[in-house]
């Protein structure tokens, strides 16, 4: 088994603090303003559970749909599903670049301009993800010109026939979908120091284990991560060697020089 350099890690921590004001007293009044409870104040949103935060990866400009070239204008009050993420025919099929615009299975999102293009009159269409047709317009258009609108269009993140639905209503019109980017959550792991995963605190993880005979812990992600760049925090005293498995492209592993992490649970991160 090869084995990269060792490398010393600390522990890291994080502390957020939240002032609340109270006691001021006002410039032009002999009386004490009032005071602002702790339990009144805004509380922070928790960071680094995968949920909220993504990060934002730009790709050429790419177009993934052309009804001008498959499939015609989209009628009154009529819905049409596109493929976004991944490979295959699907792309041609549905007017856009062949074998697909590079955008990743985990992405959580695009970023698109979407045009309507000769359209018969009037209207507005809708760019969304599952079967609930939301509210929100996406943009509005004319027979007069082609307009465009750009924005960050949510894809399907369960299993889904389509990553995209686009509906149109008042009248008829060509649309074309360009992608510019897309949104994806960053990968980490909390794992526990005997192994395994801390529920609901992990991303884009497959799972986690550790080997009591080798002192080798494996987490395994939902990508190739061959160029990643990966730390981790509490972990010390902190001599840790690591290797990657032969044949797992998407799996990291290192070897503690003493056996189990004794410092409890861990966070390993993977930025590629």
């Amino acid at each position: 088994m090869s084995r990269w350099p060792t490398i010393a890690l600390c522990s890291a921590l994080v502390v957020a603090a939240v002032g609340v004001a109270g006691g001021a007293r006002a410039a032009t009044s002999h009386h004490d303003s009032p005071v602002v409870s702790q339990a009144s104040a805004a509380q922070p949103a928790a960071l680094g559970d995968g949920t909220t935060e993504s990060k934002y990866v730009a790709v050429g400009p790419c177009r993934l749909v052309d009804t001008r070239l498959k499939g015609g204008r989209i009628g009154i009050g009529k819905t049409r599903a596109y493929k976004v993420r991944g490979t295959g025919t699907a792309f041609a099929n549905q007017g856009g670049k062949a074998n697909g615009c590079g955008i990743p299975a985990a992405a959580s999102s695009i970023q698109a301009t979407i045009t309507a293009v000769a359209a018969t009159g009037s209207g507005y269409l809708k760019a969304y993800t599952g079967s609930a047709v939301p509210q929100a317009t996406f943009l509005n258009f004319t027979k007069l010109f082609n307009i465009s609108n750009g924005g960050a269009v949510a894809v399907c993140a369960a299993a889904c026939a389509s990553d995209v639905r686009i509906s149109v209503y008042g009248h008829s019109t060509n649309v074309v979908v360009d992608v510019q980017g897309y949104y994806i959550k960053p990968m980490f792991a909390y794992v526990r120091y005997a192994g395994g995963l801390l529920p609901g605190r992990s991303s884009r993880v497959v799972g986690a284990s550790y080997d009591s005979a080798t002192g080798i812990y494996r987490v395994q992600f939902d990508r190739d991560i061959t160029h990643c760049v990966f730390g981790t925090t509490n972990v010390s005293p902190g001599v840790i060697l690591f290797d990657n498995p032969d044949g797992a492209t998407a799996v990291f592993r290192f070897q503690t020089t003493g056996g189990m992490i004794a410092d409890g649970d861990f966070l390993v991160t993977a930025t590629c």
